[in-house]
């Protein structure tokens, strides 16, 4: 499996490792009237399959601290949602001087009622089991550029998860017998290539992400292997997108760290639904020219989910269809607000109304 997953992923790099500075985007102009802070705070709602409707308030940050770098965001999100969860949210993507360096990270604190079916991708519904529990989620990297005639990026990331006071609502006792309580605290590797001119709404370029990482808990180690390859390109005013994302785990990890089918990645699944060993999700996604800032948007995928990492076989592979409308919400960063509807195997499906794109 290690093997298939590193092919898969250096196939996909190898166009981001040959890059020159020609492939770049263009940097801003060394004009200090570039140089600003913007703070966007709004009231939010939006609906997805895990939370059903949510309300909150929003502050993003829109950051042009260095003209000859992209612009950076940030964001601070508490959210309340319609079957009681509460989460409280800090993420950011910081480009310094020159791009010499890049910085993101996310924080999030949660109170967090949820769904459990098992390992696998043939669990039934009727091992449904709702629980809740504390949530801490926090992912840190620093990361350099390697050349300056190659948009590279390498650095370390620092993961630490918990799940704690696990408590059981209702369903399937005996699934929920099999959950217990874990931190895990990682340390690994993010090596990145991103030609992306816009991040929250992109158009053209590249984005290349491979991770690893040693996770330790309560009960020994394991480890986590990620692939993000996407590739977006304008045609006559529609925007076409493609991702290849792929989550190897291996070792005892808790059953939150598993790899988990849904959310962005495969629209249409109730994000853990499904989980394994491993996935791999491939999806496109086709964007309309907006006419009055309204545009529409098409996409289709399939996933693999798998114990061993095989390909192609029984109810491990998992596909997804849906369509959408965009409103061009910020006109002056190029953000939409997203409205999707999709539909999965199984009965899945799922209504989304979001802030950015899916991908």
């Amino acid at each position: 499996m290690k093997r298939r997953f590193l092919l898969l992923a250096v196939s996909w790099l190898g166009p981001a490792l040959a890059g020159r500075a020609s492939t770049l985007p263009p940097l801003a102009s060394d004009s200090p009237q570039v140089r600003r802070v913007r703070v966007l705070p709004v009231p939010t709602v939006g609906y997805a399959p895990e939370t059903s409707t949510f309300g909150g308030v929003v502050a993003l940050f829109t950051l042009h601290l260095h003209p000859t770098a992209r612009v950076s965001n940030a964001k601070i999100k508490a959210t309340y949602t319609a079957r009681r969860q509460s989460i409280l949210e800090l993420g950011w993507n910081y480009f310094f001087k020159d791009e010499r360096a890049f910085s993101r990270g996310t924080v999030q604190l949660s109170r967090y009622p949820d769904l459990y079916y098992g390992i696998g991708a043939a669990t039934p519904a009727t091992a449904e089991t709702n629980y809740t529990s504390d949530r801490v989620l926090v992912r840190l990297e620093m990361l350099w550029r390697l050349s300056p005639r190659r948009p590279l990026f390498l650095g370390p990331q620092l993961r630490y998860t918990s799940f704690g006071r696990l408590g059981y609502l209702g369903g399937d006792a005996p699934t929920f017998a099999k959950l217990y309580p874990a931190r895990a605290a990682g340390l690994g590797l993010t090596l990145l290539a991103d030609t992306r001119t816009n991040l929250l709404n992109p158009s053209t370029g590249l984005y290349a992400e491979l991770g690893a990482s040693q996770n330790q808990t309560q009960a020994g180690g394991y480890q986590r292997l990620t692939a993000d390859l996407r590739r977006y390109h304008t045609w006559h005013g529609c925007v076409l997108a493609a991702q290849l994302a792929s989550t190897a785990v291996l070792g005892p990890a808790p059953f939150y760290d598993y790899a988990l089918l849904g959310g962005p990645q495969a629209r249409g699944y109730f994000y853990g639904r499904f989980r394994d060993r491993a996935i791999t999700s491939l999806q496109g996604e086709v964007r309309s020219p907006q006419w009055h800032r309204w545009g529409l948007a098409a996409f289709g995928g399939v996933s693999q989910l798998s114990p061993s990492g095989s390909w192609l076989h029984g109810p491990g592979l998992k596909p997804n269809v849906g369509t959408g409308v965009r409103f061009l919400a910020d006109r002056k960063e190029h953000v939409n607000l997203r409205l999707d509807y999709a539909w999965g195997a199984d009965g899945q499906r799922g209504l989304y109304i979001a802030f950015g794109e899916a991908f």
